[in-house]
């Protein structure tokens, strides 16, 4: 993967399921991947992108975004 694809990915993480509605929960993961990669020698390559990881805003609830993604690929057919 290159840079610049590994710089997309990491801006577009989507957590969706009833536990992202925990209060805190998106700021927590973000940190914990964050101290992941730089805890980690086998994510040296990783290092660079730390500041750009991100989730992007979602207009639906994360409980019900699996559902919706889902219903949006099987109607493309």
């Amino acid at each position: 993967m290159t840079h610049e694809n590994r710089l997309r990915a990491v801006q577009n993480i989507m957590l969706t399921g009833g536990s992202c509605m925990i209060p805190g929960f998106k700021k927590r993961v973000i940190q914990e991947v964050k101290a992941f990669i730089q805890s980690r020698d086998e994510f040296l390559a990783l290092q660079s992108i730390v500041e750009w990881i991100k989730t992007p805003e979602n207009i639906f609830a994360p409980n019900i975004c699996s559902w919706v993604g889902t219903s949006i690929l099987m109607s493309l057919g």
